[in-house]
């Protein structure tokens, strides 16, 4: 969880995270909590703690995974160049 999103954390209704209760960093599980707190939904994929691995992958990888399957039919998502465009929608 980047600090750089923390204030748009705060107000979400909904978070997709690999952050868990188990995080070292204690102001990310008060964040989360306070989410839940107001009615807020946290989404959980692994891997919480990639820092040992050059190029996290499995973190990213699966926060998209995560985001498609809540998001249901990705039929209306373009592919390809457009992207861009759409993304801008």
């Amino acid at each position: 969880m980047s600090p750089h999103t923390l204030s748009y954390v705060r107000r979400a209704d909904v978070v997709f995270t690999a952050v868990t209760e188990e995080n070292k960093d204690q102001s990310k599980v008060t964040l989360l909590k306070e989410v839940i707190a107001r009615g807020g939904n946290i989404v959980w994929f692994p891997l919480e703690d990639e820092y040992d691995v050059l190029i996290r992958f499995v973190g990213p990888f699966f926060g998209f995974v995560a985001v498609m399957h809540w998001i249901g039919d990705t039929s209306e998502i373009p592919k390809g160049s457009d992207v861009v465009q759409w993304s801008l929608r």
